[in-house]
């Protein structure tokens, strides 16, 4: 498999790995965050740009933030459940990938299905999220 067939890989397979282990809390948070690690690769891959993600990130960062304050997680499951639509709603209009939707709603799926490690699962999903921020290039 040449290099450019490999990366185009990598969001399906951090998608699966997600799916297997249950969340992004299994992984390592360096592996992750790293230059050219999974967050940077998947900004290359799906060509994301800041406008992409605003939305999402806001969102998701209102969700982290309020979590961290009342610890209320049906109340913060009930605002990821609203991430779904939001994401289909931006494939819809060409604005993301299918591929970059799938992996965060398997993001999402293991925050709204696994309590046991909710707030770990949040914690890394939250770093990668702001990762990906972090790795678009200016426009």
């Amino acid at each position: 498999m040449s290099n450019g067939q490999n990366r185009d890989q990598i969001t399906k397979k951090l998608t699966d790995e997600i799916k297997k282990k249950s969340g992004l809390c299994h992984f390592s948070l360096y592996e992750l965050l790293k230059p050219n690690g999974y967050a940077q690769q998947v900004v290359k891959e799906n060509e994301l740009t800041r406008v992409q993600l605003r939305k999402v990130f806001s969102e998701f960062k209102y969700v982290y933030d309020e979590y961290k304050k009342n610890k209320n997680k049906e109340k913060a499951k009930i605002h990821l459940y609203k991430l779904y639509p939001l994401l289909q709603y931006q494939v819809n209009r060409r604005l993301i990938k299918e591929n970059f939707k799938n992996l965060i709603w398997a993001i999402l799926d293991t925050l709204v299905g696994n309590d046991e490690k909710f707030d770990e699962n949040l914690e890394f999903s939250y770093e990668f999220l702001k990762a990906l921020v972090a790795y678009i290039p200016r426009e």
